[in-house]
């Protein structure tokens, strides 16, 4: 077995507590383990500080991808427990090949390792030299802890605290103070921290961007999920004083165009200029109550992310994963099954529709039939991929999308 994969505590229970439906009672689990620890006096800190170059560099990483401070992070703390899903994790791996010039590193390594210790492990235990990953880490550090505003805006945006006017979890990247920006809906199940790449490339090209977050997820965990599509947008649109940051340029993927839709309606209602909205990888408003409704049980809805494509499939096996991503997607799901939209409803803003050629859930026919929801311009783009393009082509939609700002 894998030194990452050996336990580093073993506690002996009198039983194993297990659900009705006989799945291991993972919460009456914790609280065993919790009483078990208070009786034995084991204190052990719950965060515990990175003691390497190379575990700082992690943890830097990790938090960057969560949208958390650097020491809310802790190297023994799970990464799917502090709100990471197969989505984060896919970018927490890219990260890390690109920063730390580590290719051998996959998506299931994060699976297995979950903490930044048992990465580091696990990263290390693969170099020849050890001591050349504490020298890229090194490096890496240096370039991520720049102050200058110049190369932090060019290399390294960091995630501003929204303004007072804002909710904390409508996530703010700054990329200038001239007036427009763009807003961006995750797709259904997606956090906002799986947007933040699309973020920083929208940043490059000097665009001030909104990431929202959406109930029963990362910061948002224990806030009630909407039971509509239009009280989402509801309450994303009362989360913050738009008419500051207008004219809005709307960016939502999947579901997530869906509920920019809305939105976009909210706004043009309430005197907030929209410019354009780019539809992603979506079905068009007046075509999703034909679609039936989505799956509702566990393994039907992670077994329709896998067919969509952003899921990695090694997820079906991991059952703690499970019960943290699913309650999130079955409240999308459920919001997005109830909603029905006639096709004379319209906005004024332009509507962009935009996905990949190998798409096999959202046909072009399907985005096109996007034209009939605008009363302005309508234009169509493809990009080589299936349902989750945008993650091969974030530069090239960034650019894209900046152009509409201004």
């Amino acid at each position: 077995m894998p030194a990452h994969m050996i336990p580093r505590h073993v506690t002996l229970l009198d039983r194993i507590p297990f659900t009705d439906s006989g799945k291991i009672d993972r919460a009456e689990v914790g609280a065993l383990l919790a009483a078990e620890v208070e009786r034995s006096g084991d204190r052990s800190a719950p965060y515990a500080a990175p003691r390497t170059v190379l575990q700082r560099a992690l943890r830097r990483i990790v938090a960057d991808i969560l949208g958390r401070a650097n020491d809310a992070v802790g190297v023994h703390d799970d990464f799917f427990a502090l709100g990471g899903d197969s989505v984060l994790a896919t970018q927490v791996v890219a990260g890390i090949r690109r920063w730390l010039d580590s290719p051998s590193l996959m998506v299931a390594d994060m699976f297995a390792a979950r903490t930044i210790a048992a990465l580091a492990q696990l990263l290390t235990g693969r170099e020849a030299n050890a001591d050349r990953l504490e020298l890229v880490a090194e490096v890496y550090l240096e370039i991520a802890n720049m102050t200058s505003a110049d190369v932090m805006a060019a290399l390294d945006p960091i995630e501003q605290p929204a303004q007072p006017a804002f909710k904390p979890w409508v996530k703010r990247f700054t990329g200038t103070d001239k007036p427009g920006a763009v807003l961006v809906f995750p797709h259904a199940g997606g956090a906002a921290a799986a947007y933040r790449w699309l973020a920083k490339s929208l940043v490059a090209n000097d665009v001030d961007t909104f990431v929202v977050q959406y109930p029963q997820r990362a910061d948002r965990r224990s806030h009630p999920a909407a039971d509509s599509i239009e009280a989402l947008a509801l309450e994303l649109f009362e989360a913050g004083d738009w008419h500051l940051t207008a004219p809005l340029t709307l960016f939502g993927h999947c579901m997530g165009a869906i509920v920019a839709f809305e939105f976009a309606r909210l706004a043009e209602r309430n005197g907030v200029p929209v410019r354009a909205l780019w539809a992603s990888s979506g079905q068009a408003p007046s075509t999703v109550a034909a679609s039936g409704p989505l799956p509702t049980a566990d393994r039907d809805v992670l077994a329709d992310m896998v067919d969509l494509g952003g899921t990695d499939p090694v997820l079906l096996e991991d059952e703690e994963f499970v019960e943290l991503l699913v309650p999130a997607v079955k409240a999308d799901y459920r919001a997005l099954s109830g909603y029905s939209c006639p096709p004379d409803v319209r906005i004024r803003a332009n509507i962009h529709a935009v996905g990949g050629n190998r798409d096999h859930r959202i046909s072009r026919e399907m985005l096109t039939s996007w034209e009939t929801h605008t009363s302005g311009r309508f234009t169509l783009s493809h990009f080589d991929g299936g349902h989750f393009y945008l993650n091969d082509h974030l530069d090239a939609v960034a650019r894209m999308v900046s152009a509409d700002v201004r």
